[in-house]
């Protein structure tokens, strides 16, 4: 470089020369990505929503998201899943394949319609590659940038009060605070009348289309899986999601494998 500038009459005191590592190119959780992973923006005919976490559900690969992101909350009809939107037939992904009705009586309020969990699991159509234990690890809230670096899952285990947790979403991407509250009972549409029981709350300031975010607490790149992000306030910053035993329920999802390769949860 300098016998370059030297060539070109250049004085070597005009020029800053600086070794610089390279660049690499930014993305978004709401860009298109394959292999699937947690984090990531899916569509669906009713909006965005946060695809949770893949999973494999008695032998069946998949993936976990809310329950209100189907066209209907409760039952199966058959939601197409598309990742990112809709905008070209091979981004479609998958379809809702599990997504229990709720039930009344017994625990469950008086004219209410209750379940532990928000969650939905859907079949990931062939040829559409996913890693299964991998959410991306996307940059701080609010940003939704992210440039491929990715946590591990390799455990799962329900949070407790005062423990850091994590979600990444695809509206206000990587947020983290400590757990308020644990077991917490919360009417979730009054119209619907549904009523969500035993639910966990800490300050992860989520917005519309976080639905579904994975819900974590770190260990540098590893991470345990503690639950599933579906609602908050925009006013309190407050986000609620479903503890991962709740969601795991024989009546709600059952048991699903959601570790990465080489661990066992």
């Amino acid at each position: 470089m300098r016998a370059r500038l030297a060539r070109l009459g250049i004085p070597t005191e005009a020029v800053r020369i600086e070794a610089a590592a390279p660049v690499t190119p930014m993305s978004s959780l709401n860009d298109f990505h394959r292999p699937l992973v947690g984090g990531l923006q899916i569509n669906l005919n009713i909006g965005n929503c946060t695809l949770g976490f893949n999973a494999v559900r008695k032998g069946v690969s998949g993936f976990i998201t809310n329950s209100h992101c189907t066209n209907t909350q409760g039952g199966i009809e058959g939601t197409v899943y598309y990742q990112p939107d809709q905008s070209s037939a091979a981004n479609r992904i998958g379809v809702e394949a599990v997504d229990p009705v709720y039930f009344k009586g017994g625990i469950c309020p008086p004219n209410r319609r209750c379940r532990y969990s928000d969650t939905a699991f859907a079949k990931r159509d062939n040829g559409v590659s996913a890693s299964l234990g991998f959410i991306a690890k996307s940059d701080p809230s609010p940003s939704t940038g992210w440039n491929g670096d990715l946590y591990r899952i390799t455990a799962k285990s329900d949070a407790i009060v005062g423990q850091f947790v994590e979600k990444v979403g695809r509206t206000m991407g990587r947020s983290g605070a400590n757990v308020d509250a644990t077991c917490r009972n919360f009417v979730v549409n009054t119209t619907a009348n549904v009523f969500l029981l035993c639910q966990t709350t800490a300050q992860l300031f989520p917005l519309g289309g976080d639905s579904g975010s994975p819900v974590f607490t770190p260990n540098g790149s590893d991470v345990t899986v503690r639950g599933e992000l579906w609602g908050g306030s925009a006013s309190t910053g407050q986000g609620v999601f479903a503890p991962i035993t709740s969601i795991q329920r024989s009546t709600e999802m059952g048991p699903i494998s959601i570790c990465a390769p080489g661990f066992s949860c």
